[in-house]
């Protein structure tokens, strides 16, 4: 079909709040949720974010590429925001958490 779980396609925004409210304990999900509806503000764009995290939900605790750069945009707002669970995104060069990245061909942000 389209390579989107059924959930991501049902309520993108509400799974990547489910996601992050697993892991993050800092922030509440009405927060969350606009984090989430900022960062990506078309459906598109939330499909894809939701589809990557429930593909590899691990992003959240590790930050590491290879992943979407939207994922690190997510980690970059939710950080921003306050959260401290959340994983700082990890540059694709040296691996080191931080507070900014940019976007590398392939998955890989630095």
């Amino acid at each position: 079909m389209n390579g989107y779980a059924e959930e991501v396609l049902a309520d993108p925004v509400g799974m990547v709040v489910r996601l992050v409210g697993n892991v993050e304990r800092h922030l509440d999900a009405d927060r969350v949720r606009e984090i989430v509806c900022t960062v990506m503000r078309e459906r598109a764009g939330r499909r894809r974010l939701a589809q990557a995290l429930h593909d590899d939900p691990s992003l959240l605790r590790t930050g590491r590429p290879p992943a979407p750069f939207r994922v690190a945009r997510l980690l970059m707002a939710l950080r921003e925001a306050g959260a401290q669970d959340i994983a700082l995104p990890r540059c694709g060069e040296c691996g080191r958490g931080r507070p900014y990245v940019g976007s590398r061909t392939g998955g890989r942000w630095g």
